[in-house]
């Protein structure tokens, strides 16, 4: 089975490559505007994007698809929690600053756990990759 992934994710994260995971198996990596062809032995697979501890949605593909990866609307909220906390930060001093700035680095990668920073979507065949 082929399957023709692209990636278009703007400038978030376009400096490091994204992990491929077909099955719950890291298979490839693909780069910022790589179009890439997979080949996966089953008719049917999930596939999943990872980078660092962010995830993309999973997506069942099968033999001949086409699939884009682009940025998720979880990336919008992690950019608007990361700016409301910065001037909260502010606030403090001393140890209490970096307690505070420790907690926000926890609570950032708890919340990359339940968001999908990515999207995979499949195109059509009016869609060109």
């Amino acid at each position: 089975m082929a399957v023709t992934l692209k990636r278009e994710t703007e400038a978030v994260g376009s400096s490091m490559k994204f992990k491929v995971w077909v099955n719950g198996t890291q298979i490839a990596k693909i780069a910022q505007k790589e179009v890439k062809e997979l080949s996966v032995p089953e008719q049917e697979a999930v596939l999943q994007i990872k980078q660092f501890n962010g995830k993309s949605n999973k997506l069942i593909v099968n033999d001949g698809d086409h699939v884009k990866v682009t940025n998720g609307s979880g990336l919008l909220l992690m950019l608007l929690f990361i700016a409301m906390l910065i001037p909260v930060l502010n606030i403090f001093d001393g140890s209490a600053r970096w307690i505070g700035s420790a907690l926000v680095v926890l609570g950032f990668l708890l919340i990359l756990q339940f968001v999908n920073i990515y999207k995979l979507e499949k195109l059509d065949d009016s869609k060109s990759l």
